[in-house]
């Protein structure tokens, strides 16, 4: 019996956009295309989620009443110095989405990309509870406090990845469709990231701890008085900390966003065979560079739209793709046995 091709989808982070990948999935699943694994990050984790647990008509009808009234609702203070708000209320929440179910228990199989900010590396979340992953793949550093799992310190994967292909290709899938909703290259703006430059530029010229901590002072100082202040911290993450300060974890991130751009700089696939890039409602510059697109729903119904109908002009060519692959393999094996049968002869 002819094996079909295995289906990855590698989803970027999109926050409030996440309802796009609502409305792709429901179409992919009515026009039965398969997916065997999906790898996402922050707001998609939680579609992907959904879906794999069968809930996505909830988180649908949830989704498309969002409002920041109801956002506020499952946000809370964080009692620390890492960050604005803690997520425990969300992971609440998502429970009633994937009703404690493990990775291990759902299909398609899943990977949450996260990054471990004291090491400096991506970790893909892929055994245990699904709820408390996506939670953390949701931590967007200095709005949400880093979670603690053993030795390390979690935040959202989108510091370090852009679309999580390769994590999909390591998980042995044979075709890798990618989803692209955001308009940074990483959660970041080129703004933002200039900023880290010039200030990394300071601090290397003048190589005084006494320069790193009145810059501290005056991130401290601006912080409270303008929502600007956040981006212009010279705090150090430091390793031992327990709670390191939320302006600490943000520059630490954007260290390792500047690092990851150096290493992805000439990527454009990212893995993908196919990677799907609408054109999403324009979000004004002043939004994204105080992360305020994160809480902006003012285009959710038309969000959803959009993504049914990406989904029903994308599903055509994800078959031929299978189709396409399954010849390429029958020829390879055709290849094989008459050379193998060549040599016996």
């Amino acid at each position: 019996m002819k094996k079909r091709p295995t289906v990855g989808l590698a989803l970027r982070g999109a926050s409030s956009r996440s309802i796009f990948l609502v409305g792709f999935l429901e179409v992919l699943h009515e026009q039965q295309v398969p997916i065997d694994y999906i790898a996402a990050m922050s707001g998609s984790a939680i579609v992907a989620a959904a879906y794999a647990c069968g809930t996505l008509n909830q988180l649908r009808e949830l989704a498309l009443g969002m409002n920041r009234e109801v956002l506020w609702g499952i946000l809370e203070r964080s009692a620390t110095k890492s960050g604005v708000y803690n997520l425990d209320k969300l992971e609440e929440t998502l429970r009633t989405f994937t009703h404690n179910k493990k990775f291990e228990e759902v299909h398609p199989l899943m990977g949450f990309v996260a990054v471990d900010i004291t090491k400096g590396e991506e970790v893909v979340l892929s055994m245990g509870d699904i709820a408390h992953a996506a939670r953390i793949t949701c931590t967007v550093p200095w709005i949400f406090e880093p979670v603690r799992w053993g030795n390390r310190t979690l935040v959202d994967g989108g510091i370090m990845s852009i679309i999580p292909g390769s994590v999909v290709q390591q998980a042995g899938i044979d075709l890798v469709i990618g989803v692209d909703l955001r308009n940074a290259k990483y959660i970041f703006g080129t703004t933002q990231i200039f900023m880290r430059r010039i200030l990394n530029f300071f601090k290397s010229v003048f190589l005084l701890d006494r320069a790193g901590k009145l810059w501290e002072q005056f991130a401290e100082y601006m912080a409270g008085t303008d929502l600007f202040g956040q981006y212009w911290d010279a705090g150090d993450y430091s390793r031992g900390s327990d709670y390191p300060g939320k302006f600490a974890v943000l520059g630490r991130t954007m260290d390792l966003a500047l690092a990851a751009d150096k290493k992805y700089k000439h990527d454009k696939t990212f893995g993908c065979d196919l990677l799907v890039r609408p054109t999403i409602p324009h979000i004004p510059w002043w939004k994204r560079y105080l992360h305020l697109d994160l809480f902006d729903f003012s285009h959710t119904r038309e969000m959803y739209e959009l993504g049914r109908q990406t989904a029903a002009e994308y599903a055509p060519k994800i078959w031929q793709m299978m189709a396409d692959h399954e010849t390429r393999q029958a020829e390879a094996e055709a290849s094989l046995k008459k050379i193998m049968e060549t040599d016996n002869g």
